[in-house]
């Protein structure tokens, strides 16, 4: 799979598997927040914010309270900033995915790696955005 090739080639990866997915591929439910929380877009939301969605949401995952407790005209708690992106905590209270994460790290960009010895990309070495590869 693309995930263990991404691995391989020194990539920070994420791989997340949604239970209630039809398709392979399809969308998350609250994929918007989804896409911003797991490539830390913004400044994540801060522990009071997470702790306050929580408690909005209720003890079971559920994707329709967690994305009226995330409306900014309806339930969301001003511990909020607006803007900030969902933590993985506060995701799973929308629906729980299986996950596989690299580094073990979900959102907060981490320093790219080294090319290792063992990759199979292959690019001259006057590589820019409008040469061709070699």
């Amino acid at each position: 799979p693309i995930y263990d090739a991404a691995v391989q080639e020194g990539y920070n990866s994420h791989l997340m598997k949604f239970p209630d997915a039809k398709k392979p591929h399809a969308f998350p439910r609250n994929h918007i927040d989804w896409f911003v929380g797991c490539f830390g877009i913004k400044e994540a939301c801060n522990s009071t914010c997470a702790q306050d969605v929580k408690a909005c949401v209720g003890k079971n995952a559920n994707p329709s309270s967690y994305s009226k407790c995330m409306d900014m005209d309806k339930l969301r708690p001003s511990s909020c900033t607006a803007g900030c992106a969902p933590t993985k905590e506060m995701l799973i209270l929308s629906e729980i995915p299986e996950f596989q994460l690299s580094e073990g790290t979900f959102g907060t960009p981490v320093e790219p790696k080294s090319t290792p010895s063992s990759s199979r990309c292959t690019f001259g070495t006057t590589f820019s955005p409008t040469s061709s590869p070699t």
